[in-house]
């Protein structure tokens, strides 16, 4: 197989490259740092400047219209880079979701603006919600969508979790609408969102909202809403993993750099056997998450690949995942020694990161915990 990219897909990643080099500096990082939510606003404009907000939005919206294989790589030179930005929640849950609903004024306009860099969408959801499996009925939903005296649909909810980036404009959230379960979609400053900041093992901010008879469009009801939410989950374990590519090649990086500089008994230490083997492991994990993404990428995208499979593939990429981000972590803080965790040495955000996605729904243990249900069903 031609695991090679295109020249489009090329280019892409180049500008990505270049632009996270840029613009995530150590001096840089460490500014950002200060803020209360870890967003680097100039650096969004840079984004907005080359277009990739749109990426994977139909050119019919004026975006590029690619794939996702191609936005992943967009992620991973984030994660290699720990961009300050909230392109996972806002790509992977946001932009890409959206299409898959049905076509609508609210859903068709709402897409424009953000291709344009005047919008940006990211999911709203209880922390069951974003965890569990896509069932029928709304019992779990913690949200009711209900019309109002004057006729007008207004949310009511509490607990729900979204990413506090000031960028983000707009929100889409589960909840019950007469019995259905529906994909609700609001404004991040509308009348009656109450919103309280959390801080993440990695910086980043993550809100807290109620909501009250805010208001709200529907997007869409009851059987579509379902596949709508399996196929969300499916892109966050992508997106995550993507990240977590970049993470753990710029981790490995890192300590072979400083292996081949750091001098011991007159030897690099990159040439003591304990060390070199060590680091060799690091390289099976990465590559086997990149192989494991890969597959599941390709049974995402295909148009004949039963939903049970690419179940599997998701998972078994989550896994892969979890291990090389807690191994690769692991290790080369152990190799750096005291430097690993000094703030004046970039590899403790990729550590603190590393950690905080290693954490992420699914983690491991349920990871594995599904994907045997789904190999037991199908046997």
């Amino acid at each position: 197989m031609d695991f090679s990219l295109n020249d489009t897909q090329q280019q892409v990643q180049d500008l990505a490259r270049r632009l996270f080099a840029d613009f995530c500096t150590q001096d840089r990082l460490r500014q950002v740092d200060l803020e209360q939510d870890r967003f680097d606003p100039q650096l969004w404009q840079e984004v907005i400047a080359a277009g990739l907000p749109g990426l994977a939005i139909d050119e019919q919206f004026g975006g590029m219209g690619l794939d996702l294989e191609t936005l992943l790589l967009v992620l991973t030179e984030a994660g290699r880079y720990v961009a300050p930005l909230p392109l996972l929640p806002t790509q992977a849950a946001g932009t890409i979701p959206l299409q898959l609903l049905p076509s609508s004024a609210d859903r068709d306009k709402l897409l424009n603006e953000i291709a344009a860099g005047r919008a940006l969408l990211a999911p709203a959801l209880q922390a069951a919600e974003a965890g569990a499996r896509p069932t029928s009925g709304s019992a779990r939903h913690s949200s009711i969508c209900s019309n109002n005296d004057s006729g007008d649909l207004v949310l009511d909810g509490s607990r729900l979790l979204a990413p506090g980036d000031s960028c983000i404009t707009h929100l889409w959230t589960v909840a019950d609408y007469q019995g259905e379960t529906a994909i609700c979609l609001f404004a991040a400053d509308a009348p009656g969102v109450e919103r309280s900041l959390n801080i993440t093992t990695s910086g980043n901010a993550i809100a807290t909202m109620t909501l009250v008879q805010t208001p709200c469009r529907l997007l869409t009801t009851d059987g579509p809403t379902l596949d709508f939410l399996r196929r969300v989950e499916w892109l966050l374990v992508l997106g995550n993993n993507a990240i977590a590519i970049g993470l753990c090649e710029q981790m490995l990086q890192l300590a072979v750099d400083h292996c081949s500089e750091r001098v011991q008994f007159g030897k690099p230490i990159a040439t003591f056997q304990a060390v070199a083997h060590r680091l060799a492991d690091c390289h099976i994990d990465l590559e086997c998450l990149r192989a494991t993404q890969a597959q599941a990428v390709c049974h995402y995208d295909s148009a004949t690949t039963d939903p049970v499979t690419i179940e599997q593939a998701v998972l078994s990429a989550r896994i892969n995942a979890v291990e090389a981000l807690h191994r690769i972590s692991h290790a080369t803080q152990q190799v750096h020694g005291g430097t690993g965790v000094d703030r004046d040495y970039p590899l403790f955000r990729y550590c603190l990161l590393a950690r905080e996605l290693e954490m992420a729904s699914p983690h491991g243990a349920s990871a594995l915990e599904s994907l045997g249900r789904t190999i037991a069903t199908v046997t």
